[in-house]
């Protein structure tokens, strides 16, 4: 499976799940829904920190309840996955092609 099957599969599963949510009306929806994204995004962005901050401290100071610990790291990174996702829909943007381009510039920026 590539990435433009999970874009699919996403962008079908948002027009289910939220009928409208990518049927932008106007600017000011198309901003409001980005912020939308973004402020979700940093949400689990916090989650996922959190399960590592537990980890770390469960590493080093034994004080963390790490039951499920990876599964549950797993799914927030999927949910972070998945926001990335819906924004690239949004922004319409081409994930691999962008994802190339970049690779190149950072290949430049820290070569040894």
């Amino acid at each position: 499976m590539d990435i433009k099957e999970l874009l699919k599969m996403q962008e079908d599963f948002e027009k289910v799940a939220f009928p409208d949510f990518l049927n932008i009306k106007n600017e000011e929806d198309f901003y409001n829904k980005l912020l939308f994204l973004g402020v979700a995004l940093s949400g689990e962005v916090g989650e996922f920190n959190n399960l590592i901050k537990k980890l770390y401290r469960s590493k080093f100071y034994k004080k963390e309840n790490l039951e499920n610990i990876d599964e549950k790291i797993r799914e927030e990174f999927i949910d972070i996955f998945i926001y990335l996702l819906t924004i690239a829909i949004i922004l319409n943007i081409d994930i691999e092609k962008e994802f190339i381009k970049k690779l190149e510039i950072n290949k430049k920026r820290f070569a040894k």
